[in-house]
């Protein structure tokens, strides 16, 4: 009987384990103003009552409700926020896997200086200033050494795709800052790939406004999702960074560090990175721009078009990949500020390639020896260079500046012998050929605007320059052998 009774009683504690685990609730409730009404973008966040991480959160509609849905059985700290108000925090426990409806919440006007809030309330993990959503770092768990890539894979509503890119709400973030200041160039991947994430204290998600539209008030029409990267305090202050070093069989290794310092009107980054593991340390324009544009890409067949997507043949060959990049910002006088960054990667790759071919056919078989070795070396330098200057609330200038060199070579030997159905050589064809690529260019843009009277009345003098060289080189050296039998 105990034989029997044993078994039973396991399976059905493994049942009902199995049903508390799939069980789940929601919550939903409104939240309105001391006046009783409706408040639209206030934040519920749902915390673990025993270790205050995050579960879950909701912002409110129009109509001032709030649904946070999936939610297991467990207790709960549900955190009510909106900027100018006192904080709400109410225990609430889901014993059941029905909806909870709350009573409805009325908040209170805060008498507390609200830059006090925001430095006090730093256990609040999202929260809504305006058109800007702010994700607390620190109450999203990351591994040690984290990226801010992996940072941001933790932040509910953001998507980061295999390539780096990034999608906010299903928004493209085409920029990402550090202190509100340029990182890099317009590549995000260059931000979140290479800072560590416990040096971020706030991420904040926004549609950041052109200069133009900033200066005018006027809308362009060309606003940017924008990611700006809040520093800890004490990142602000003397050197911070990371790095990496791997080693393995066959003599593979990768590298890669980084070091920062960010004061109140200057900031100073160094990156670099290196492998011979066939990873490449650049952006996917960087690497169009090293073969020679995207034409010049789908024609060596580096890259092919299937379907919406590109597949990359980077990963034939065995590639040597260095990059080093220098980013300084500075605010040389109260409204006058520099942003400058450098940027050089380089490649190294040797592809060899050898195939044996045989055909049977009734009068024999005959055979083809293929072999191929291509060495190719790609260097590419890209300085950018922009000073923008408010003269006064009248009057603003800005210059944007890039300088662009690439150096490339590549040699290639291909070898085709023919053997008759004999066994013999009956033709050989050898083939080599060298190609040097140098391409230079610069593009200078100068803007002045100034107001004039009614503020929808704007001067406003452009100027621009830009200009690009190209020269190529090839030799081509071909040698057929025909052999009598």
């Amino acid at each position: 009987m105990k034989t029997i009774l044993k078994p039973f009683l396991c399976l059905c504690f493994s049942i009902c384990t199995i049903l508390a685990i799939g069980q789940s609730g929601s919550i939903t409730g409104t939240i309105n103003d001391p006046m009783n009404k409706p408040l639209e973008g206030a934040t519920a966040v749902l915390l673990n009552q025993a270790d205050s991480l995050l579960v879950g959160f909701a912002l409110t509609d129009s109509k001032g409700r709030f649904l946070i849905d999936e939610v297991a059985l467990s207790s709960y700290i549900l955190q009510i926020s909106f900027l100018g108000y006192t904080e709400i925090n109410q225990l609430i426990d889901v014993h059941t896997n029905e909806r909870i409806d709350i009573e409805t919440i009325n908040m209170e006007e805060s008498d507390i200086n609200l830059d006090e809030i925001l430095i006090e309330a730093e256990h609040i993990p999202i929260r809504m200033k305006k058109d800007t959503i702010e994700y607390n770092a620190p109450a999203f768990k990351t591994s040690p050494n984290a990226d801010v890539e992996e940072l941001l894979k933790k932040l509910p509503g953001v998507e980061v795709a295999k390539d780096g890119s990034i999608k906010s709400n299903g928004k493209t973030v085409s920029k990402v800052l550090v202190e509100g200041k340029e990182f890099f160039r317009d590549d995000p991947t260059i931000a979140t790939k290479n800072l560590p994430a416990d040096a971020v204290n706030k991420v904040q998600i926004f549609d950041k406004k052109s200069d133009m539209e900033e200066f005018t008030g006027i809308d362009d029409g060309n606003e940017s999702t924008t990611i700006n990267l809040a520093l800890k305090d004490g990142m602000k202050k003397g050197l911070f960074g990371n790095g990496k070093l791997g080693y393995g069989s066959e003599d593979r290794w990768e590298g890669s560090f980084n070091a920062n310092t960010f004061g109140k009107k200057t900031q100073l980054s160094v990156i670099g990175a290196a492998n011979n593991i066939n990873e490449q340390t650049f952006s996917f324009n960087d690497y169009i721009d090293l073969l020679g544009g995207f034409g010049a890409a789908l024609s060596s067949g580096e890259i092919s078009l299937s379907g919406d997507d590109f597949d990359f043949d980077s990963d034939q060959g065995f590639t040597d990949a260095y990059s080093l990049g220098l980013n300084f910002n500075s605010t040389i006088f109260k409204n006058t500020e520099v942003v400058s960054n450098y940027f050089l990667s380089r490649s190294d790759k040797i592809l060899d390639r050898s195939s044996f071919t045989q055909n049977i056919l009734s009068e024999g078989n005959y055979t083809t020896n293929e072999q191929s070795v291509t060495n190719s070396t790609n260097n590419q330098h890209r300085l950018k260079l922009n000073f923008k200057s408010k003269l006064d609330s009248a009057r603003l200038i800005t210059i944007k500046t890039n300088f662009g060199l690439l150096l490339s070579e590549t040699g290639r030997m291909f070898d085709r012998t023919l053997n008759g159905f004999t066994g013999t050589p009956e033709n050989n064809t050898v083939t080599t050929n060298s190609s040097e690529r140098d391409k230079f260019n610069y593009g200078i843009k100068a803007n002045y605007s100034q107001r004039i009277g009614k503020a929808s009345r704007i001067l406003m003098l452009k100027g621009n320059i830009a200009s690009e060289s190209n020269e190529n080189l090839r030799l081509v050296n071909g040698l057929n052998n025909f052999f009598l039998s």
